[in-house]
């Protein structure tokens, strides 16, 4: 797929990043620019967006550090903007928390051209999970699905701070066993192989996943990740 196809598509397209290294920085914004994906660039979150045809659908896709501010973003964004977040080496239950939340990680250490791929994915409205470890898990819906249950979030924002079983049932009311059941349940959804591996998850962007939902009348599904297992290479 040509810079060209994703722009007939997505028509009005501006890409910002943020809190990047400046290398890097000036790498991305060479390569998004010479390969016409998008029609705007932007350092900052809070630049204003650039002027866009009242004909043509303004879309806007972030990429961003993993340390940057998941508030201080989901505040400066759209709840429809897509979000590219590169991560140093990042675990897979790291990488399908961020799916969950309909946000695309992506090995900081991959090339441009896969970070480029991420970018034309996300202005489509997917996601991926994309690591140097071999993971690559797609979402060609991101806001289509439920991954997690808000129990299960719940649980997951108490274990990634490291809180007991008997801490988590008595701040939810629920019994300890049932606290374990759904850690259970996270282990499996989240590829994770033990309890330690949910600590200091990335649980601050499953708030902005709420903020796209309609309500609570969001259809679930019972399903774990991958969702997608179309081929990556056919970017």
């Amino acid at each position: 797929m040509t810079g060209a196809d994703v722009l007939e598509s997505s028509q009005c397209l501006t890409v910002v990043m943020s809190d990047l290294d400046p290398l890097r920085t000036v790498g991305l914004m060479t390569v998004l620019r010479d390969s016409g994906v998008a029609s705007a660039l932007a350092t900052s979150l809070d630049a204003a967006a650039p002027p866009c045809p009242a004909t043509h659908a303004r879309q806007l896709v972030a990429i961003i550090d993993e340390k940057a501010d998941p508030l201080r973003c989901s505040q400066s964004l759209d709840p429809s903007a897509g979000i590219v977040v590169l991560a140093r080496d990042p675990t897979r239950p790291y990488g399908l928390v961020l799916s969950a939340a309909g946000i695309s990680c992506v090995d900081s250490e991959m090339s441009v051209e896969d970070i480029l791929a991420a970018v034309r994915l996300a202005a489509k409205g997917g996601c991926v999970f994309l690591s140097g470890a071999g993971s690559c898990d797609v979402r060609s819906e991101r806001n289509t699905e439920r991954i997690l249950t808000s129990r299960e979030i719940q649980v997951l924002t108490m274990l990634s701070v490291d809180m007991s079983y008997a801490a988590i049932a008595l701040k939810l009311g629920i019994s300890a066993e049932t606290a374990k059941k759904h850690t259970r349940h996270l282990l499996q959804k989240l590829s994770a192989s033990s309890k330690r591996e949910l600590s200091g998850l990335p649980v601050q962007w499953l708030n902005r996943r709420r903020a796209v939902e309609h309500g609570d009348d969001l259809t679930q599904r019972k399903s774990t990740l991958p969702i997608d297992n179309c081929s990556w290479c056919q970017r």
